[in-house]
């Protein structure tokens, strides 16, 4: 990635990108069978190492916390996600409905998000 003019942080960013994406290409799978799909979702991304260095999980004074871009940006990602396959594996009448029932997980990880005040014990608890 650096011969395509990217310094070596970004290109490592990219590489981690791809390992979460791949790592989590059927989020949408916890959701029928949870009972609390928001948090199903956001405890299954926790457990990875590769989401917790993406959203930049970080110790400072006994607190966990987390970077709010990167959370933001793996939520685009996450719908990206459902939408591309949503896309490619099922049949055009229900490609937009498939994506619109993924769309209250992707809307209760940002309120998550908000009201965890970047700190991922928070995230968590606002997530139940």
């Amino acid at each position: 990635m650096q011969r395509l003019g990217l310094d070596e942080a970004t290109a490592w960013r990219c590489v981690g990108t791809v390992k979460v994406l791949v790592n989590h290409q059927r989020w949408f799978d916890l959701i029928a069978s949870a009972r609390k799909p928001v948090y199903a979702v956001l405890q299954a991304l926790l457990k990875d190492t590769e989401v917790q260095q993406f959203i930049q999980v970080n110790r400072h004074q006994g607190v966990l916390w987390f970077n709010k871009e990167s959370f933001d940006e793996l939520a685009g990602w996450l719908l990206m996600l459902s939408s591309v396959h949503s896309l490619v594996a099922l049949p055009e009448a229900e490609v937009a409905p498939q994506i619109v029932s993924h769309l209250p997980v992707i809307q209760g990880l940002l309120r998550a998000e908000q009201a965890s005040g970047y700190r991922v014990d928070r995230l968590l608890a606002a997530a139940e």
